[in-house]
């Protein structure tokens, strides 16, 4: 780990990558596309949201009396799930590192985005396994890797839970 430590700050020195946030040099910095102080700009959701989909309300108290209240579109619409859970906000920098996983090929995102979601997955009660949806074939042959597969390795690892890599079928 020291090792490991030492070479990336000489490799960083060498040729040195930068924030792709705030075009900060990175010396050092474990994570592999933003500096400490953008990843720590990051916003996770908390408080209130829909018990079906994890979209946020605006009202703290919004579930304070009916625990069960879903929100309008899983109202007027029922997802074909039973539970949806976020960790953040598609926007700003975390929507930068998840296109930077899903598009770009920043396979080494998978474990700082996982950092990041590990709090959120604790609000699943009795999760036996983690199961990322397949990409479409198509797909996974232009990107080389499945982005959901590795965040769930990485959750996986994190909090103890097997993954499994075929538990979906894409039809």
């Amino acid at each position: 780990m020291i090792l490991n430590a030492l070479g990336r700050t000489v490799l960083d020195w060498i040729l040195p990558r930068s924030c792709r946030s705030c075009e900060r040099v990175l010396y050092g910095e474990p994570n592999p596309c933003f500096c400490g102080d953008c990843w720590r700009d990051v916003a996770l959701l908390s408080g209130p949201c829909c018990p079906s989909c994890g979209k946020p309300f605006k009202s703290e108290t919004a579930l304070l009396y009916s625990p069960s209240h879903r929100c309008g579109d899983c109202r007027q619409k029922p997802p074909r799930f039973d539970r949806a859970v976020a960790a953040g906000a598609y926007e700003g920098v975390l929507a930068k590192a998840i296109q930077l996983l899903k598009y770009g090929g920043n396979t080494r995102l998978a474990g700082p985005l996982a950092d990041l979601m590990v709090p959120s997955g604790s609000r699943f009660e009795a999760a036996d396994a983690l199961v990322p949806v397949p990409l479409h074939p198509r797909r996974l042959r232009e990107r080389d890797y499945n982005q959901a597969l590795l965040l769930c390795d990485a959750v996986g690892k994190r909090m103890g839970l097997e993954v499994i890599p075929d538990g979906l079928e894409r039809v």
